[in-house]
Parts: C-alpha cells; sequence; structure tokens
C-alpha cells in the first residue's frame, strides 16, 4: 500500500508500482534515478529518500553516470498477483517516460497494465511531449487490436506548479488519447487559471511537503476549487503540505509568512496588520495542516460527478 492520498479511491486498494530502478554503480545499492525540468522538482521527495536505498544520487543529469537504470523483472510482474482492485501510482519515485527510460521498458509496463483490467493505472508525467508521442504511437507491441486509448483502466495526467507550467503541459496533455485525463498541481508554487477550454477530467491540488517545503497562497487552491466546481470537473484537494493557513490574531507572534500586497515576508509578524491585506501562513507540519480547504475535504475522482 502506499500513502498517496488520492489513490485510496473507494473500492480499492492505493498502491504504488516502481518497476523501474537504478543500480548505484559505487554502493552497489539498488533505488531510482530522475533528472529534475522545472521548479517543482527543487524539493523532490524521490531524490531525499534515495540514501535509504544506498544511492545517495542528485536527481541531476550530473550524477546518471553513477547509476545504470534497469526495468526490474520482478517488479513488473507484481500487478498480475494483486487480486484486489487497485489504484496505482505508475513509477511514483521517477517519471515513466523521461529520457533515461528505455522504450522497450515502457513497452512491458503497457503489457502489464493491458492484462490488468481489475485495477486502475495512473500515469504522471512531467515530459508531456514523449507521453503523447508513446500512446498516440499504434504500432507499439503491447497493444491490443482496440487502440490504447480503450483501456479504460490507464489515466494519463502532467504534473505542473504553476502557469507557465501549465500552459506548456496541459495542451499536449489534452492531445494524448487517453480514457482520463488529469492535472496534478502539486506543489502548488504560484496561481494558475485553468482556461474554459481545457476540458479536464480530474485535478489535485496539493502543497508542497518536506523540511524544505514553500508554502501555497490560499488563494490558489480555493480558485482551483471553484473552477472545477464550475466546470463540474473533479476536484481533489490533497492538503496543504508543511504550511498550514491561520488568522493573523492566532498567530501569536511565531516565525512564518505572508502576503502583504502580494509579497511574500518570511520573519516575525507583525499582528496588527489588516486582515484584508494580508494572508499568513504559519509551518506546522503536513499531519497538523491536514487536508481542509475552507473547513470541507474535498475527496474526488473521475466519475464521482457523472
Amino acid at each position: 500500500m502506499t500513502k498517496i492520498e488520492w489513490t485510496h479511491r473507494p473500492g480499492t486498494i492505493g498502491e504504488s508500482w516502481n518497476p523501474i530502478r537504478a543500480h548505484n554503480l559505487i554502493t552497489r545499492g539498488s533505488g531510482h534515478f530522475c533528472i529534475h525540468v522545472s521548479e517543482g522538482c527543487r524539493n523532490c521527495y524521490a531524490e531525499r529518500v534515495q540514501p535509504r536505498f544506498r544511492n545517495p544520487i542528485r536527481y541531476a543529469k550530473q550524477d546518471q553516470h553513477k547509476v545504470e537504470c534497469f526495468l526490474d523483472e520482478y517488479a513488473i510482474k507484481k500487478p498480475l498477483h494483486w487480486e484486489k482492485p487497485r489504484t496505482i501510482f505508475v513509477c511514483s519515485m521517477t517519471d515513466l517516460f523521461g529520457e533515461w527510460v528505455e522504450t522497450g521498458w515502457v513497452d512491458r509496463i503497457f503489457r502489464t497494465m493491458a492484462l490488468c483490467p481489475q485495477h486502475t493505472f495512473i500515469l504522471l508525467t512531467k515530459r508531456a511531449e514523449r507521453m503523447r508521442s508513446y500512446i498516440s504511437d499504434i504500432e507499439r507491441p503491447w497493444q491490443q487490436p482496440n487502440p490504447p486509448w480503450t483501456f479504460l483502466n490507464v489515466w494519463c495526467g502532467v504534473s505542473v506548479e504553476d502557469q507557465a507550467t501549465a500552459d506548456a503541459r496541459i495542451p499536449t496533455l489534452l492531445q494524448t488519447p487517453a480514457a482520463v485525463r488529469f492535472v496534478s498541481y502539486e506543489p502548488a508554487l504560484g496561481p494558475v487559471d485553468f482556461k474554459p477550454g481545457e476540458h479536464l477530467d480530474w485535478v489535485i491540488c496539493g502543497g508542497e511537503f518536506g523540511p524544505k517545503a514553500r508554502p501555497m497562497h490560499p488563494d490558489w487552491a480555493q480558485a482551483v476549487r471553484d473552477q472545477c466546481a464550475e466546470t463540474d470537473t473533479p476536484f481533489f484537494f490533497k492538503g496543504w503540505g508543511e504550511w498550514s493557513p491561520v488568522p493573523l490574531g492566532g498567530f501569536k507572534g511565531r516565525t512564518g509568512c505572508l502576503w502583504p500586497d502580494g509579497e511574500w515576508i518570511e520573519g516575525p509578524i507583525v499582528l496588527t496588520m489588516r486582515k484584508d491585506v494580508a494572508r499568513v501562513m504559519v509551518k506546522v507540519g503536513k499531519k497538523r495542516a491536514g487536508r481542509l480547504l475552507d473547513g470541507s475535504e474535498y475527496s474526488q475522482w473521475p466519475g464521482d460527478l457523472a
């Protein structure tokens, strides 16, 4: 099982599946590898835990020579032995469509997904172009007589953190043949306006977590929630991350962050500042920050609003 909230879909078991591994050529540990592509990657959880696998590397092109990536022959078969339906995050520790991932490995992963209709497989990438190109290629050997977009158990999504990454990745996602197309707006590092013509099947939103996590402005989450409500798009609020919004009167002089006139200030907060010109965030930890947005928990999945 996995603790990733948006895999905990009713009637299924939440799971992560990582058949793409990386063998550390120095320590002989077997971990994972990826390469940062945008600001949302800066505090990557998967990179941070690599020392646990005796694979103390950066997720950077400069460290690629320190590992040998491979397809784990044991892990690739795991879904075939899971009888109960699962909602599975594929390659949660890397990017399935990264340039270091051989096309033959992707073929093997898609073959496994095709053989497991009882499960739902969630693909999430920052490399939307390769995902579109791969899934649009009708010559792939893993395919059945029907085209791949009839595989109702494969959901395709892109990760975005601000308007620039949304504008770059979402249009490509919408050109990708898929049963479900979704966006993971996490970590939210800037506001995102989802355009009316972007017919998405699901939106996930969340703040950053980890020791160096950056705060998410409450307005960003509220705006995306409201946009989803207007278009009947299922909305999943994963949580605030490490930072929680607090009223100015309840801050008691602790160190935190706020937005006076849209600019971040980190340090002791002046409690006399009017509420209409500042939003205050305090770093309390992921568990305490929780998943409530304006007092409500949002846990919607594709199909919930049909």
